[in-house]
């Protein structure tokens, strides 16, 4: 499947803004731990940290393939990116007793 690259370039920026907001942002002292840890003795449990959370990234683009697809070749609608987020009972009415 063909992708837009300004669909590309658009959600490398995104992620690569995200996370450097959360890093430096809110946690401005956190960075710099960090990189000392990577190099102490605690680096295995440092990359042990990172591996984790590359496995968690790797299981949510597998779940949510169909409409990341849909979002990069861009034949996704602004309604269908919203449902994705909402949870699948979110928008329904409580039935009244």
């Amino acid at each position: 499947m063909r992708y837009h690259p300004q669909a590309l370039i658009v959600a490398a920026l995104s992620a690569a803004i995200g996370s450097s907001f959360v890093v430096n942002i809110l946690f401005p002292e956190t960075r710099a731990k960090i990189l000392a840890a990577l190099a102490s003795d605690a680096a295995p449990i440092v990359w042990l940290a990172l591996l984790s959370a590359l496995i968690a990234l790797v299981f949510f683009v597998k779940a949510n393939k169909s409409i990341i697809d849909k979002v990069l070749s861009g034949r996704a609608t602004p309604a269908e990116v919203w449902r994705s987020f909402v949870k699948p009972g979110a928008t329904q009415s409580r039935k009244r007793d």
